[in-house]
């Protein structure tokens, strides 16, 4: 037995709690089904969960009719029963708020309310951070990082509690300008722009560097956690160089040229003859972006984060899991039993937990970058 199976109990019993605003929905004898959790890096986390049971019918009036209001606090705790532990201590899988209540009246069940919503970043998508006295915030030799963190700690920090904000490779910038109709949208524009990620877990707020492919922080076997595994090798944007081409921002107006290309070899194991014939005639494949830049160091950031948009994730796939909570989009996974090609490690780029009268599964989308093109085709 692997240790995940060691964990979790082998797997049996899942268990799933939802709580509002700090009160378990079972405390207001009330019970879901059908619930979602759809996690990703691009975007804000959601969830969502019907209330089949929610008319009384002695009554006539629906259970705890106002019980879900817009902006009402939800966690979601998700994992295995274990006979030696209290359900509270179940890992939390989600944090975030009610934005939608939906309410279905119908033959076969007379009243179903399904309520859904989004973590904590919503509230980004809601508000505009501006300085005092209402003018548009702009920031000048302060790097991107600095920005996040000064409109975090004066924005979010009492509903966010935790923050993870990568400065080190962040450049200083000579003007920042809050021009984005949204903080969301403000801290997606920067991230990209350092070829970083931005998203919020829970109740923690990421602006960081993509993490090193490691060893995998959870090890999936075929035959055992993986029900279904669905690889697909796309060549579709696939360069072999990005080049920004822009004026210095600043007086002298000089201009500033950077590039980033494929480095390493290609893998023998990275495909058959025909693959590796095809990505030799890619190889002089390059894409271009012309746009204002502060600095050359400032540009290479720019035509790192779009070569990784257009070169990562040759190798795409579909996994089907065991319900397991530490699945989340993010980080990277190992497989194993997928023979010599497909057994190596992958980032998560999205997650999908569901919990219902079908058990307890994860639905994983992941990339694969170990599979690139270099001059000549490799091997």
């Amino acid at each position: 037995m692997g240790e995940l199976a060691e964990t979790y109990g082998n797997y049996f019993a899942p268990e799933a709690i939802v709580w509002v605003n700090g009160k378990k929905l079972s405390k207001s004898n009330l019970s879901f089904s059908d619930l979602k959790v759809d996690m990703i890096t691009d975007g804000a986390d959601t969830f969502s969960f019907t209330l089949s049971d929610a008319f009384d019918p002695e009554s006539f009036k629906p259970k705890q009719a106002s019980i879900f209001d817009f902006g009402d606090i939800v966690e979601i705790h998700i994992g295995y029963a274990d006979n030696r532990k209290s359900k509270e201590s179940l890992p939390i899988l989600f944090k975030g708020v009610v934005t939608s209540v939906a309410w279905n009246f119908s033959e076969d069940n007379y009243l179903e309310i399904t309520v859904s919503g989004k973590d904590f970043s919503f509230l980004m998508m809601k508000h505009k951070y501006r300085r005092s006295g209402g003018g548009e915030a702009s920031w000048n030799e302060k790097s991107d990082s600095d920005v996040v963190a000064e409109v975090f700690d004066a924005t979010y920090k009492k509903v966010i509690k935790n923050k993870k904000i990568d400065a080190i490779s962040s450049p200083v910038r000579k003007q920042i300008r809050h021009k984005e109709e949204n903080d969301f949208a403000f801290f997606t524009t920067l991230a990209k722009r350092s070829n970083y990620e931005f998203f919020v877990q829970n109740e923690t707020f990421y602006f960081r560097k993509p993490p090193e492919a490691g060893k995998g922080e959870v090890v999936l076997r075929y035959g055992r956690e993986i029900l279904s595994f669905t690889p697909e090798f796309n060549v579709d944007k696939q360069v072999s160089k990005v080049r920004v081409v822009g004026l210095e921002l600043g007086p002298k107006k000089e201009k500033i040229v950077a590039e980033v290309s494929q480095s390493g070899s290609l893998k023998p194991d990275a495909g058959d003859s025909a693959l590796k014939e095809l990505l030799k005639n890619l190889n002089n494949i390059e894409y271009e972006i012309r746009a204002p830049v502060e600095s050359v160091e400032a540009a290479k950031k720019l035509a790192e984060s779009k070569f990784k948009e257009l070169s990562s994730g040759l190798l795409r796939a579909q996994l089907k899991s065991i319900g397991i909570p530490e699945l989340k989009a993010g980080i990277y996974i190992k497989l194993e039993g997928l023979g010599s090609r497909f057994s190596k490690t992958y980032y998560v780029l999205k997650a999908v937990h569901t919990f219902g009268s079908g058990g307890y599964e994860t639905m994983l989308e992941l990339a694969n970058d170990s599979f690139r093109m270099e001059k000549g085709g490799g091997k």
